[in-house]
């Protein structure tokens, strides 16, 4: 039995090297799986996510800080991730950012905001 992975975690498009989605569980694992299941079904919450995946179909999990137990450092820490990332040009996926950064011929829509 695998034990639970609490901690930080990214995920990558693999054709899209410098863009990320930055998350936090208490079981890296799990979360993961839910992430695939959610993205082969074509309904994963993350729009912008799931257009990424629909666009190459590979995903990629990179195990970033952990162990993490406590809920609210974790949540700290994945803000801290997401702000220095995107501050050294990393391109991030995450529902708050991307509507910021994804440009949106990316994301199937027009490239005009509405």
């Amino acid at each position: 039995m695998k034990v639970a992975q609490p901690g930080i975690y990214l995920l990558q498009i693999l054709k899209f090297p410098t863009w990320y989605y930055v998350g936090q569980s208490s079981n890296i694992q799990k979360r993961y799986a839910t992430h695939i299941s959610y993205l082969k079904k074509n309904y994963h919450v993350n729009k912008y996510l799931q257009n990424f995946y629909n666009q190459n179909n590979s995903l990629l999990l990179i195990p970033y800080e952990y162990p993490i137990e406590s809920k609210e450092e974790r949540e700290l820490r994945e803000q801290e991730v997401i702000s220095y990332l995107s501050g050294v040009g990393f391109e991030l996926m995450n529902y708050q950012e991307a509507k910021q950064y994804v440009p949106y011929e990316y994301l199937g829509y027009p490239g005009v905001i509405h």
